[in-house]
């Protein structure tokens, strides 16, 4: 069997295809499942920050050779798509503004594994998008992208190592409201400053209503500088 970059070319079609509505339109593209994350994605951000998916101008699987040549497109392995093609035909050059092509080279270094028709050599073909990457590669950014990114660690400040005021939130916090007697929500507002600046002048130190390194030194009984 023929393929092309590890995928399989399909002239009869096969199982190996399926066809998906873009997110947001009303468009369809006929494209290898394997591969279909990230073309389909990259249609629906091409349709979001490009310009609009004109229905019946975008088309995915084609079992063909490439123009002119003997050649299996890689429309023939479900590959790759044309988006638009009456606006942007093959060979013309430019048809997209420098904002939009700006914007298709940011979508296509998102999905890191596609090479649009617009930075071709020769002939431009400013409709297409295609898999450039072997099938091992294309596969572990398909993984890449559907695995979802673990949420950051939350940062955890221990009281007196850094100074508090008005808008701030953490677990220092809610220990300094439990301190002065305002509500331990862990979200400095209004009344934990009116609170604070009751403690401060309960204890003597400048009411500025942040807790400042006067502040946490006279709560934790030890020079505090933050």
């Amino acid at each position: 069997m023929v393929s092309l970059l590890g995928f399989p070319v399909l002239p009869s079609g096969g199982p190996q295809l399926s066809t998906y509505l873009v997110p947001g339109t009303s468009v369809k593209l006929t494209v290898a499942r394997e591969v279909a994350p990230i073309l389909i994605a990259l249609a629906r951000d091409f349709d979001r920050e490009v310009e609009d998916l004109i229905p019946g101008q975008c088309g995915g699987f084609n079992p063909r050779k490439i123009a002119g040549s003997d050649t299996w497109s890689r429309h023939a392995a479900g590959l790759a798509i044309d988006l638009n093609w009456q606006k942007h035909p093959m060979g013309a050059r430019d048809t997209f503004t420098p904002a939009q092509q700006a914007a298709i080279k940011k979508i296509c270094a998102r999905y890191k594994v596609v090479r649009w028709g617009g930075t071709y050599v020769g002939r431009r073909d400013d409709m297409h998008f295609e898999i450039n990457a072997e099938r091992a590669a294309v596969l572990a950014a398909v993984k890449a992208l559907q695995t979802p990114a673990k949420p950051p660690k939350p940062v955890v400040h221990k009281p007196g190592s850094r100074a508090l005021k008005q808008g701030m939130t953490g677990e220092d916090v809610g220990f300094l409201q439990r301190w002065v007697g305002a509500d331990d929500d862990g979200q400095f507002g209004p009344a934990t400053k009116a609170r604070v600046v009751r403690y401060q002048g309960i204890v003597g130190v400048k009411k500025t209503g942040i807790a400042d390194s006067a502040t946490w030194s006279r709560i934790l009984g030890r020079t505090v500088h933050v």
